[in-house]
C-alpha cells in the first residue's frame, strides 16, 4: 500500500497561518507522499490586480510547499489554474523534496525519488498553464448539442444525452473515422459556427494527443494527477454555473478521451469543488477516480498491484 496525503483547491488567501486549518499535523504526518493537485493558492502574481496582492498570495503559497517540503518525503504538485506552472515553478523553486508535476510522468524506481513503496508506481501530471481555464471544446456554446434548457422537459436528462453525444462525435474524430468538418456537420453546428467548431475540435485533439503520449504502455500501476477533473464523470460539475448550466458536464473533454485510450488506473483530479469517486471504463479495463472537493484534503491508499485506491477516515 502507498498512503498519500491528497490536497487541492485549498485557494488559500493571503493571510493565515502557514498551514491552513484543514490540513493534518505536518509534525506528525505518517504518509509516503503528498499529492497536491492544484489551486493551493487563490491568486497569483501574474493575474491579481495589483503586485502587492499578487506577491502577498505567493508568499502564503510559498510558505506552505516549505512546510510539506520539510516533512521529507516526495511532494508532486500539479499546476491549478489559479497557480498555473509558471507560479507553481516559483512556488516551489529549490525545495528538493517537491517536484511539479506537469506534461510529464516519473516511475517511482527514478533515482530522483526516495526508495519505498512508490517504487511500483508510476505518475502522470497534467496541469494548468494559464489562469483562464478555457476548454479545448466549448461543446454547451452549439445549440445542435446542448438545446436551451427553456426548451427541454429535463435539465439533466439534456446533460445526459449532450454528454452522450459529445463523447460519441469526439470519439470517432479522435480514430480518424471523421474530420473536424464532419464532427461539426455530425453535431449539428450551424454553418457560420462550423470553422470556428472544427478550429475548436482541432485544438482539442492536440490536447489529447498530448496527454495520451503521457500514457506510455507500462507494466507499473499508472496514477494521472490531474488539476482538472475528466468529462462526464460523477462528480465534474462546476461549482461556478448557474442551476440548470450546473447540470452540464464541465470535465476536460481531451483528459477523458485521453484516459479511454492510455488506460491509466487511478485519476486523482480536481477543480470542480466536488467530493466525488467514479470509475471509467478504458482500453486496459477500469480507471479508480476520485476528487477531494475543497478545500480537498484526504488520506488516501494505493494498491498497487489492484491500482485501486482507498479512502482513509
Amino acid at each position: 500500500m502507498v498512503r498519500v496525503l491528497l490536497l487541492g483547491d485549498l485557494h488559500l488567501s493571503t493571510t493565515g497561518p502557514p498551514v491552513p486549518p484543514a490540513c493534518p499535523d505536518l509534525e506528525s504526518l505518517d504518509v509516503d507522499a503528498i499529492i497536491s493537485i492544484g489551486d493551493i493558492i487563490d491568486d497569483n502574481a501574474d493575474h491579481a490586480g495589483d503586485t502587492e496582492t499578487g506577491v502577498a498570495y505567493e508568499k502564503r503559497g510559498r510558505d506552505f510547499f516549505e512546510r510539506l517540503n520539510e516533512v521529507g518525503v516526495p511532494v508532486f504538485a500539479v499546476p491549478g489554474n489559479h497557480d498555473p506552472l509558471e507560479c507553481t515553478e516559483r512556488l516551489t523553486d529549490g525545495l528538493e523534496n517537491v517536484r511539479v508535476m506537469h506534461r510529464c510522468g516519473i516511475d517511482g524506481q527514478s533515482q530522483s525519488i526516495a526508495p519505498g513503496e512508490l517504487e511500483e508506481l508510476r505518475l502522470v501530471g497534467w496541469g494548468c498553464e494559464q489562469f483562464d481555464l478555457t476548454p479545448a471544446f466549448k461543446y454547451d456554446q452549439y445549440p445542435a448539442i446542448v438545446p436551451d434548457p427553456a426548451n427541454v422537459e429535463s435539465s439533466e436528462q439534456m446533460a445526459a444525452q449532450s454528454a452522450a453525444t459529445v463523447e460519441s462525435v469526439i470519439s470517432r474524430f479522435l480514430d480518424g473515422t471523421l474530420d473536424s468538418q464532419e464532427a461539426a456537420n455530425e453535431f449539428g453546428v450551424s454553418k457560420e459556427k462550423q470553422d470556428t467548431c472544427a478550429t475548436e475540435l482541432e485544438t482539442l485533439a492536440s490536447e489529447f494527443d498530448a496527454i495520451r503520449g503521457l500514457l506510455t504502455e507500462e507494466t507499473m500501476t499508472t496514477v494521472l494527477l490531474s488539476h482538472e477533473s475528466p468529462f462526464n464523470v460523477a462528480f465534474d460539475y462546476h461549482h461556478s454555473s448557474d442551476r440548470v448550466q450546473g447540470q452540464l458536464h464541465r470535465g476536460s473533454i481531451p483528459l477523458k478521451m485521453a484516459a479511454v485510450a492510455g488506460g491509466p488506473d487511478i485519476i486523482l483530479s480536481g477543480h470542480m469543488h466536488t467530493e466525488g469517486r467514479d470509475a471509467i471504463e478504458t482500453t486496459a479495463g477500469y480507471a479508480d477516480l476520485y476528487n477531494p472537493g475543497s478545500p480537498g484534503v484526504a488520506f488516501v491508499e494505493i494498491e498497487p498491484e489492484a491500482g485501486s485506491i482507498q479512502l482513509i477516515e
